[in-house]
């Protein structure tokens, strides 16, 4: 099966790789879909995969990263309680960036039907 035609993710300021991997798992031995690195600057995406489902999990990594970028992680992981008012705040500025930085994703969806 082929795999999605994208190798890099712009998020902010941060540029991601995008790497297709066989048989994707947690340390834990656990299969996953999806997985990001903050620290190795990396999404890593279950090869194996529908490219529609692919895409799904690309567009999963790039929102949990977008929550770390624009904060809204940080928010969460101090228990502060947020509406979707504020959800939508932290985020909109981010997806905005992440859209206009990276035209290779828009074409992927534009393309998915």
């Amino acid at each position: 099966m082929k795999n999605l035609d994208i190798k890099h993710v712009k998020i902010g300021p941060f540029t991601y790789d995008v790497k297709f991997v066989k048989d994707l798992k947690k340390p834990t031995g656990e299969k996953v879909g999806g997985s990001n690195s903050t620290k190795k600057m990396l999404i890593q995406i279950e090869s194996q995969a529908h490219p529609r489902f692919q895409l799904r999990i690309l567009l999963h990594e790039v929102i949990e990263l977008m929550g770390y970028v624009s904060g809204l992680k940080r928010k969460i992981l101090t228990k502060q309680k947020l509406s979707m008012h504020e959800i939508a705040s932290h985020l909109d500025v981010t997806l905005y960036q992440v859209l206009k930085d990276n035209p290779d994703l828009i074409s992927l969806i534009g393309g998915e039907g």
